[in-house]
């Protein structure tokens, strides 16, 4: 509510160059103690997200996937369902299956099948074990 005050008044002040705004650079503002930032100015103290991209070696020189994408991958490998994949990574099932969606672009695969086989002739398996996934041997 103190913002909507702040932009009330710098609006109905506009033209008053001895009145100070707390929120845009008009006027000077003399007690900056007074100044609240808003909730959208306060960073965030939520950790920052990997952006990791997995490169997925020179069969496939262009082609770069997300980390998301690549755990979600990962645990699709493993046998788990799209839902089953969802539920391990804490995201709903149509997010899990627009990352499918996408890996099966960048690949040209036309069925999850075939994904799966890309996939395993690559060395993302292995660099996401070096991460710490570990992999279900069958």
């Amino acid at each position: 509510m103190h913002y909507w005050n702040s932009v009330i008044d710098e609006v109905l002040h506009k033209n008053d160059s001895s009145h100070a705004f707390l929120y845009t650079n008009n006027g000077l503002l003399h007690d900056e103690s007074y100044f609240v930032a808003p909730d959208y100015f306060v960073e965030d103290e939520k950790e920052t997200r990997d952006l990791r991209n997995y490169y997925l070696g020179k069969k496939y020189p262009n082609v770069y996937i997300t980390k998301r994408e690549a755990e979600s991958l990962f645990w699709i490998v493993q046998g788990l369902t799209i839902p089953q994949t969802a539920h391990k990574l804490a995201l709903s099932s149509r997010t899990v299956e627009f990352y499918v969606k996408n890996l099966k672009l960048k690949l040209g695969c036309v069925n999850k099948k075939e994904l799966i086989e890309k996939i395993m002739q690559t060395n993302l398996l292995k660099q996401l074990e070096k991460e710490g996934l570990k992999i279900i041997r069958h």
